[in-house]
């Protein structure tokens, strides 16, 4: 019905410029694929009064009120009865007001920019990109590769990537990934990052680059950055490992097995080294001794 109206109009304005002259040209186009003419019966009149202007301008009131204002420059503006206003500008860009405040600007560049009464502003980009923009300041984008960026008010980005891989960034700088397979790592300031994977492991990767992986059995495996491992089970039993090949496993009834790394085996049992046993737990002189931090 909008189209039978836009025609409508067009028709009006020519009977009154005359048939096939710029005048119906420059009404047509005022009223042309534009959704927000108003239906009403008046503007199926024909009746119009028309105002030629000094500078060449025309003005066309139709009988129901709605006026079309031509300008010199080819620039237009269509105001209809309920308040809605369309206005053409020489360039190409097409600006319509709502009675309400609402308001969509399409740019010669195919950009479209609609404002809703309450703030919220929607960016149509000619690449197909889509940016919504809310009155507290957050903001939303989304591209043709299905990627999308969510900025909150309070500053947390958050990035959803076409494969489905989303990254949160933090107004601290903090980082936090989530793959598609539900695995979680947080990438902190300092340069030290958490993993979390979906069976419940964490791996805790620290500045230094000390690595400490917790499992869901309750095993702690702490690597340092020499390569040198430390296993604690949750029986009790750890076991130590040096790049050198040589290996410590101490049982929770205090045995210890030494393996070196020509393959010669160590047991000790504990009640057959009362020496050791009577030697302060941290002494550096104790096999079993080795710093947390390498």
């Amino acid at each position: 019905m909008a189209d039978e109206v836009q025609e409508t109009v067009g028709d009006a304005v020519a009977a009154i410029f005359g048939s096939g002259g710029e005048g119906e040209a420059e009404a047509k186009e005022d009223v042309k694929e534009d959704p927000a003419v108003p239906v009403t019966p008046q503007t199926q009149s024909v009746e119009a009064k028309v105002e030629v202007k000094a500078d060449g301008g025309k003005v066309a009131t139709l009988v129901d009120g709605t006026k079309v204002e031509t300008f010199p420059d080819d620039s237009k503006i269509s105001t209809f009865p309920d308040g809605t206003v369309v206005e053409s500008k020489a360039d190409g860009t097409k600006v319509t007001t709502w009675p309400d405040g609402a308001k969509k600007e399409t740019r010669p560049d195919g950009q479209k920019i609609t404002t809703r009464l309450d703030g919220t502003t929607t960016v149509n980009h000619a690449d197909g990109t889509k940016v919504v923009t809310w009155p507290d300041g957050s903001r939303r984008e989304s591209k043709p590769d299905g990627t999308k960026v969510e900025t909150l008010a309070g500053g947390v980005v958050t990035e959803i990537k076409a494969d489905g891989v989303k990254i949160a960034t933090f107004p601290d700088g903090t980082k936090m990934e989530t793959q598609v397979d539900g695995t979680k790592v947080a990438f902190m300031p300092d340069g030290s990052q958490v993993e979390t994977k979906p069976d419940k492991t964490k791996i805790t990767t620290h500045a230094d680059g000390t690595m400490v992986e917790s499992r869901p059995d309750g095993t702690k495996v702490t690597t340092w950055k020499d390569q040198s491992t430390k296993e604690t089970r949750p029986d009790g039993t750890k076991l130590t490992k040096w790049p050198d090949g040589t290996m410590l496993e101490v049982k929770p009834d205090g045995t210890k097995i030494t393996t070196r790394p020509d393959g010669k085996v160590e047991i000790t049992k504990p009640e057959t080294n009362p020496e050791a046993e009577a030697k302060p737990e941290d002494d550096e002189s104790d096999p079993d001794y080795e710093e947390e931090e390498h």
